[in-house]
């Protein structure tokens, strides 16, 4: 049985939210549509009053909870660093910059050649072979580089929610380069809130978790590295020792 999380909710004091390290070992695994989840890790029961004691089942977390889920959850970790590296490797990493870049860059033409492209090797073509290629989509009317098409051409079905909110985070950093078009008010009807309020709210309650878990692996990072200077520096501490023995 893989790790779990136990921490109380904010808002409602007889919840109790939990973290699963291993989703395989969650009671609510392949249970409901992953895109109405906020994560395949993350679950719910009720104490009713009773302490951490479950007097429920445990399920997913459902929409109603979500900020909430995740406020109380930044907040667990901020008393409870180590905690986060239950969570560090599953939760949402870099996307994949060269797809976002090649999805921006998608433009459709009414007239000219078709245009296809690859999401798996990052490359477009004109090429009317590309046709019946299964490895290869056709650009259609609606890629105009803006946030809603770039986000349809890479999100796949089975994203939960975190998986969807990091898709929009990399998405609009990236349009953003170059001209500030959007801010997450932009992004609600997208990921389906109920509003641009809600919506901003869901980001600062994200960035709460998100800054705790990249505190670890930053932390993880420099004792990794030390280690490697220790080693390296002990070697050669005493193989210049060595030399100065024999000199």
């Amino acid at each position: 049985m893989s790790k779990r999380l136990v921490f109380p909710s904010i808002e409602f004091p007889d919840r109790r939210y939990t973290w699963w390290e291993s989703f395989y070992d969650s009671p609510f695994y392949r249970l409901g549509n992953d895109k109405y989840k906020l994560d395949e890790h993350a679950g719910q029961y009720e104490t009713y009053g009773h302490d951490d004691v479950q007097h429920s089942h445990e399920g997913y977390v459902i929409r109603d909870s979500w900020i909430d889920y995740l406020t109380s959850l930044g907040a667990y970790l901020v008393e409870h660093p180590s905690d986060a590296e239950c969570i560090a490797s599953n939760w949402p990493h870099d996307e994949n910059m060269k797809q976002v870049q090649l999805a921006i860059g998608l433009r459709y033409k009414e007239e000219g050649k078709r245009q296809y492209y690859n999401l798996e090797e990052c490359k477009v073509s004109t090429s009317d072979s590309k046709r019946h290629d299964k490895r290869w989509e056709q650009v259609n009317s609606y890629q105009d580089g803006s946030l809603k098409s770039v986000y349809c051409v890479l999100v796949k079905e089975w994203y939960c929610q975190l998986q969807r909110f990091s898709l929009v985070a990399a998405i609009m950093d990236e349009i953003n380069k170059e001209s500030h078009r959007y801010w997450w008010g932009d992004a609600f009807e997208l990921l389906g809130y109920e509003n641009n309020c809600h919506c901003s709210n869901m980001k600062a309650a994200y960035n709460i978790v998100d800054y705790a878990v990249q505190s670890w692996r930053k932390l993880d990072q420099a004792k990794r590295q030390l280690s490697c200077q220790r080693n390296n520096w002990v070697r050669n501490v005493l193989g210049r020792k060595e030399e100065e023995a024999v000199s």
